[in-house]
């Protein structure tokens, strides 16, 4: 069984053990359990729910596993031709690792 989760407005295709990256989450340690009910399907072997747009009566609990997680470095160079501007930056994304602890619906 698996479920078309919307978190952060991404959709993630999950089942239970499953562990993925998601944009950093705030204010959240690890072991810490969050429950979200933004569920858009739900598929198993013998039925399929779609919502409208959720399904109702459904949800998918959360583990968070490793609060801060960095990504690649991304360096962005800026300049403008004959005027002697030119500026570096870098960026890195921060995410959020998680595990499928449950998938519940009625």
């Amino acid at each position: 069984m698996y479920a078309i989760l919307e978190l952060n407005s991404k959709q993630f295709i999950v089942s239970k053990g499953d562990k993925i990256l998601v944009d950093f989450i705030k204010n959240k340690q690890s072991d810490d359990t969050i429950t979200y009910h933004s569920i858009l399907a739900i598929i198993n072997d013998k039925i399929n729910i779609f919502g409208n747009p959720y399904v109702p009566d459904s949800f998918v609990k959360i583990t968070i596993n490793k609060p801060l997680l960095k990504g690649k470095k991304i360096r962005v160079f800026k300049k403008k031709r004959r005027k002697g501007y030119h500026k570096t930056i870098g960026h890195r994304q921060k995410y959020t690792q998680i595990e499928v602890s449950e998938i519940f619906y009625k």
